[in-house]
């Protein structure tokens, strides 16, 4: 297992359990002292639904931004590569 896939899948696992937890405990925070039986097994319900949505779509957006990090990063380092190259061609060159 390479770095960017560490990196993706701890931050990945730790965004769906925090924003699933924000998530349900905004539904429960909201759901009526009183209600009936019937209507808390149906926040309930919706509630882990909705929590396992968002924190699915939470963390592919974190996947995504690594990815980009990781892209932007790779693309630095290649081009401070070739510029070091260019400039030792140069240097053997005389210029």
């Amino acid at each position: 297992m390479n770095i960017a896939t560490l990196i993706k899948s701890t931050l990945s696992v730790a965004t769906s359990i925090s924003v699933g937890s924000l998530v349900g405990n905004a539904i429960k925070s909201t759901t009526p002292a009183g209600a009936t039986f019937i209507k808390r097994a149906s926040i309930g319900f919706g509630s882990m639904v909705l929590s396992g949505m968002i924190a699915h779509y939470a963390g592919l957006y974190v996947e995504g931004m690594v990815n980009a990090a990781f892209d932007t990063s790779n693309e630095i380092v290649s081009k401070t590569r070739l510029h070091k190259e260019e400039a030792e061609v140069d240097n053997e060159h005389g210029a």
